[in-house]
């Protein structure tokens, strides 16, 4: 021990030179000149003088068994059975300062017999708190609006369905404060199921496809995946907007996936994109009066159309041949030195070829 100079330790006994140890117990704290009770501890190890404060450990696991306060006077001689160096016990000291020894942040733990089931979901809370200073009081908020409660360990039950975030509050002494939480699931009772629909299901592109998507049962909420079918990037929204620029046949799969991570799929959609009919030429026949529309990808129930309006009749050849006939009727649809659109479309699945510009 040292009046804050590098550390020294003070091991020999100046009663007998050999290794210091506790001489005396019960003694009282102020050299017999203060009254403390019988607080100290004596020995016969001696101190400079500013060693106040220092640590009096035990040798075998250097455990602080007294916190030194005063020792012989200056003027007399060294340490005697009268005027041993003392240290308060430890023992005494400890008590006072065990909160601040025991400094652990408060922490709060919260935990359930059940997480999820159908309603009415009867759930056993087991809540506990560490650390901060005791004693605790506690908080349940059980997160579907009902009375809290402030018992250490809860019970609730909880009648709808839903998804419900249960947090413990626990307050310590000190006015600390910590929470934990516990997610409850409550399912409807029944299975999760969902329903795609789609306000357009063929076309010609590009086709504009508003989408519908709807789940029930399960353990609501619920998330959303539509994979269109067509390469695109999927969509998570519930109802979404989809174009199909390529033609082609589309499998669309709608999947929900409820909070209790249960999955349900409907992909009964199929979108079919047209491949239009192309025009590669028109010409006039006559004996009758009539046009020959040659190109490709003409189906059987087309119709030839003139400046958006149809012919009086068409009659299909082939998936290349198509004549538009009408007499009278389609001559005055085809004013000669003028020039007219020409269209064709196939009204199974609704493709329409692009303009084909023809004069008489």
């Amino acid at each position: 021990m040292d009046r804050g100079g590098p550390k020294k330790f003070a091991v020999s006994s100046d009663a007998d030179g050999g290794l210091a140890k506790v001489d005396a117990v019960g003694l009282t704290g102020g050299n017999g000149t203060v009254t403390g009770g019988a607080s100290d501890i004596g020995y016969f190890a001696d101190t400079e003088g500013g060693s106040s404060g220092s640590p009096v450990f035990e040798s075998a696991g250097n455990t602080v068994i007294a916190l030194h306060h005063f020792g012989y006077d200056p003027g007399l001689p060294p340490c005697t059975s009268t005027n041993m160096n003392q240290g308060v016990e430890m023992a005494l000291i400890y008590p006072a300062i065990e909160s601040y020894l025991n400094s652990a942040p408060l922490s709060a733990k919260a935990s359930a017999d059940k997480t999820s089931g159908p309603p009415p979901l009867a759930v056993s809370f087991t809540g506990s708190a560490a650390g901060g200073t005791s004693p605790y009081t506690y908080d349940w908020d059980f997160g579907d609006g009902s009375a809290h409660a402030s018992t250490q360990n809860a019970s609730h039950t909880y009648a709808s369905a839903g998804t419900f975030t249960a947090t413990l509050t626990a307050h310590d002494s000190a006015s600390g404060s910590a929470s934990s939480n516990v997610v409850i699931t409550v399912g409807s009772g029944q299975a999760l199921a969902v329903a795609a629909a789609a306000d357009a299901t063929s076309g010609a592109p590009p086709l504009t496809v508003h989408f519908t998507g709807a789940a029930t049962g399960g353990a609501p909420p619920y998330t959303y995946l539509w994979i269109f079918g067509d390469g695109s990037q999927n969509s998570t929204d519930q109802n979404p907007v989809h174009v199909y620029s390529a033609s082609g046949a589309f499998r669309v799969a709608f999947t929900a996936k409820d909070s209790a991570a249960a999955t349900a799929t409907d992909s009964h959609l199929t979108i079919t994109v047209a491949q239009p009919p192309v025009i590669t030429a028109v010409a006039k026949l006559t004996d009758p009066f009539r046009l020959k529309i040659a190109g490709s990808n003409f189906h059987q129930n087309c119709t030839v159309m003139i400046n958006a309006s149809p012919v009086p009749q068409t009659v299909w050849k082939s998936a290349t041949h198509v004549n538009a006939k009408g007499g009278a009727t389609l001559k005055a649809m085809l004013p000669k030195g003028t020039a007219v659109a020409v269209t064709v479309v196939n009204n199974d699945d609704g493709g329409v070829s692009a303009p084909f510009s023809y004069t008489r």
